[in-house]
């Protein structure tokens, strides 16, 4: 005797116009009230277990790449730190030896700042 899949039965009630819908549904497919709804459950289902899927291979890959980019992002880090320590001194070193050849290192350190911030706002098409 071959076996029989057991179906389970479910109720549930519905507002008018979802009915009618379904219905409409039915009848231009030439199915019944329970495969269309049987059909749209499916649907849904699967949809939404596509949806989780996604979102987990979505965070599976932001992992990946924030794991990846680590090293790289400390080793940008101590460049960034070691080029501030470097300009830092380079420019202390040259406000001394302004100061002590006699000029206002002041002066000249307010000079030089404005015309370093003027090349930068210049468009690349200028240069």
């Amino acid at each position: 005797m071959p076996k029989t899949r057991k179906q389970e039965i479910l109720r549930f009630r519905v507002n008018d116009d979802l009915y009618n819908a379904v219905k409409g549904v039915a009848a231009q497919k030439g199915v019944t009230l329970a495969d269309v709804c049987r059909e749209l459950l499916e649907d849904a289902i699967a949809r939404q277990q596509g949806e989780q899927s996604q979102d987990y291979l979505l965070a599976l890959v932001k992992r990946a790449v924030k794991e990846e980019l680590k090293p790289v992002e400390e080793r940008l880090a101590k460049i960034s730190a070691k080029n501030a320590i470097t300009s830092g001194t380079s420019m202390f070193m040259n406000m001394q030896v302004i100061q002590d050849r006699g000029y206002d290192a002041q002066d000249v350190y307010t000079k030089a700042r404005k015309k370093a911030v003027a090349l930068l706002k210049q468009s690349e098409d200028d240069e």
